[in-house]
């Protein structure tokens, strides 16, 4: 199994005292984690039944925060990132630590070479972005070891920051939200203060449950594709469907649907996913023959192409022809979502003419705090939020839960039902209810 490790004990520079500066010490280690499918996952682009994700444990003395990156199939444009890249980062990110901290490093040492950079470590830059998309927690009013480890992680979130700054396009927003995730979530647990707090996040709305969908993949097998399906009722009445051009497929599975109970009267229990794989004509002939199940349907999810509308699109077909979608689905009472074509907060302004809400994923945007940004912009642009995760095991899901108070439609947080138990690194923080709705333990 690939793996690399690194630590380092720095003497905490917020104390003017040299004799009463704490040590901390630093350990990260990356590794990757192979997962098996309990079934092929079969999208519009892509069916697997293995996959490679990448884990990291970050540690501040005895506290450690964990998290996970699924990382799909490669897809230019969309999913990028490999277990290696998630490698690379971490060694380039460990070279500019040990360069941050200076003087601060009384010993460290790592399992292989870092990686050198062409770029040193401007110590100027931690003035302008010191503790960015971090809530100000009263340092001074924590004691002892608390305040060095919260001392310690903002220099460090700031040289992630730097690097990503410098090397945006080198590294995939996977891979920075794998150090992201993890460094906070180590935080979290070292200085005694939900992530919540650290992230500035809106209070959790307890009285507006939040449902899981689980996600029925693509499947020619048509005893496979019942197993799945029963499978997943008896998690949660919440049905994601992955779907590409060929309707009569669509039709048939929501044929399936029905004959096994899922569909129930007066509730909207059904979401298509299309995996950018439609065109505006697509979407017309979907609400033609799939007339019947619509009172069914939830949302669409991306039916359209990935790069829409974005500056280098070559979408199929004027983009007024999406916009006219989203107005004949709001007719009829269903949403459209954008997943692929939602990145980062910067993407919210450009998609709100085409969908009624976006999917966002930590993997995609970059990690907790670029969720926090998104959510915002979701909110005063007027567009839902639903969060979302990839093939993972419960700690990829276990990130989730701790940003859903951001979600104010649904979520995706099947990933540790689509997979074996046995490839968990850990136990889920959340279970579902009867109905699917995502409770915290």
């Amino acid at each position: 199994m690939k793996r690399f490790a690194c630590w380092l004990t720095v003497k905490d520079g917020s104390s003017s005292n040299e004799e009463e500066a704490n040590e901390v010490r630093i350990s990260l280690q990356v590794e990757a984690l192979e997962i098996q499918t309990l079934r092929k996952f079969g999208t519009a682009h892509s069916s697997t039944s293995i996959r490679t994700n990448a884990l990291v444990r970050v540690r501040f003395d005895d506290h450690e925060g964990l998290s996970e990156v699924g990382l799909p199939p490669f897809k230019p444009g969309i999913y990028e990132g490999t277990y290696n890249d998630c490698e690379r980062l971490v060694k380039t990110y460990l070279s500019l630590l040990v360069g941050c901290f200076g003087t601060q490093v009384t010993a460290w040492s790592s399992s292989g070479p870092l990686t050198e950079t062409s770029c040193a470590w401007d110590g100027g830059w931690v003035a302008e972005t010191a503790g960015a998309g971090l809530e100000d927690l009263g340092e001074a009013l924590l004691e002892g070891k608390r305040r060095s480890y919260l001392s310690v992680g903002k220099k460090m979130v700031d040289v992630l920051d730097f690097c990503m700054g410098k090397w945006q396009a080198k590294y995939p927003r996977s891979a920075y939200t794998l150090i992201e995730t993890g460094l906070l979530n180590c935080m979290s647990r070292a200085i005694a203060a939900p992530l919540s707090a650290i992230l500035g996040m809106p209070p959790a709305r307890e009285a507006e449950p939040i449902h899981c969908f689980y996600t029925v993949g693509m499947t020619e097998n048509l005893e496979e594709l019942v197993e799945n399906i029963r499978y997943g009722k008896s998690h949660t009445s919440f049905i994601k469907l992955k779907v590409d051009r060929d309707l009569s497929k669509a039709k048939r599975v929501l044929s399936l649907l029905d004959e096994e109970g899922v569909l129930q009267a007066g509730r909207k229990t059904i979401a298509i996913d299309a995996n950018c794989s439609w065109t505006p004509e697509t979407a017309h002939d979907f609400l033609e023959e799939l007339s019947e199940y619509l009172k069914h349907i939830f949302m669409v999810e991306q039916p359209f192409p990935f790069d829409m509308p974005f500056p280098s699109a070559e979408a199929e077909g004027p983009l007024q022809d999406w916009v006219r979608v989203k107005a004949l689905y709001q007719s009829q009472g269903i949403q459209i979502y954008a997943d692929e074509s939602m990145r980062t907060s910067g993407d919210v302004a450009l998609l709100a003419p085409y969908c009624h809400g976006v999917n966002i994923k930590l993997e995609k945007c970059g990690g907790y705090r670029e969720a926090v940004r998104a959510q915002a912009l979701c909110a005063a642009t007027g567009l839902n939020v639903w969060l979302g995760c990839m093939v993972g095991t419960a700690l990829n899901c276990n990130a989730i839960v701790e940003i859903l108070p951001l979600c104010n439609s649904a979520a995706d947080m099947d990933g540790f039902l689509l997979v074996n138990p046995k490839c968990n690194p850990c136990e889920a923080n959340f279970y579902l209810d009867p109905s699917g709705a995502i409770k915290r333990r």
